[in-house]
């Protein structure tokens, strides 16, 4: 589950551990008469924390963690660690995200669940590459992808693919309310994402993919076994047509490069 320190998913206190905590104020110095940094354990009443504990400096450690998230706050990614078909790009949180269909229904989410089947392959520990396999409903599929910067290249092998199956394609802006933005199928399936202030997201299928829209968000292409389609998405542009041979070689370069 998640730990974040908040009040429903407190920190455990480790034996010999210890837990870097920051807080910053900004505010008039004008109107500072004083202020107190408060803890609280177990439901106890807050305290103020000893001033031997706490300092104006920032450890090695904790700038070295800091510098860390901040080069993994930018970029595609599978940011959304709850879905490994949910890929983001980040600042602008333009979603790309898939849901595995036969002619009947949709699996949204692939996480490990008794009806799902997911087994992981290679990862990369900063998630800019990794392969990993699915299974639902009669379909099974391979992904491979492949995130930057800029670009996020996607190959699914369909090992199983029973009549009807397919895959959809859903986009738009993650964090809504708070992100705003609006995302557009074209007739090809491909998208454009918009978020106020930040980069336009174009995506596309590769040419022999089929690709259709099936609404204003969703795109459709079907799942044909031992086939296998690509998407390619682009934070810095337009996308220009492609081939799955093309996005193969661009993924072999980065399986090799981690």
């Amino acid at each position: 589950g998640r730990v974040d320190g908040s009040p429903e998913n407190p920190l455990r206190r480790l034996r010999r551990t210890d837990v870097v905590v920051r807080a910053r104020l900004w505010l008039d110095a004008d109107d500072l008469d004083g202020f107190s940094v408060q803890w609280t354990m177990d439901d106890a009443a807050a305290t103020p924390i000893p001033s031997s504990l706490l300092t104006e400096t920032i450890s090695a450690d904790e700038s070295t963690r800091e510098a860390l998230q901040r080069n993994l706050s930018k970029g595609w990614g599978l940011w959304d660690h709850n879905d490994l078909f949910d890929f983001l790009l980040l600042p602008e949180a333009a979603a790309l995200k898939f849901a595995l269909c036969n002619s009947t229904d949709c699996y949204e989410t692939a996480v490990v669940k008794p009806d799902l089947y997911v087994k992981p392959g290679a990862l990369a520990y900063d998630r800019s590459f990794g392969t990993y396999e699915v299974a639902w409903g009669g379909a099974r599929i391979n992904v491979t992808f492949g995130a930057s910067l800029d670009l996020l290249e996607i190959v699914i092998d369909a090992l199983a693919a029973p009549p009807g199956a397919y895959l959809r394609l859903d986009g738009g802006v993650a964090y809504g309310p708070a992100r705003a933005g609006f995302a557009g199928a074209a007739a090809d399936g491909s998208f454009e994402i918009t978020a106020p202030g930040l980069r336009t997201v174009s995506s596309l299928f590769d040419g022999a993919a089929n690709a259709t829209r099936l609404n204003e968000t969703s795109a459709r292409v079907a799942l044909r076994e031992g086939s296998a389609v690509a998407l390619r998405a682009s934070g810095g542009g337009a996308v220009a047509p492609f081939s799955v041979k093309d996005a193969r070689e661009t993924l072999a370069d980065a399986g090799a490069a981690e």
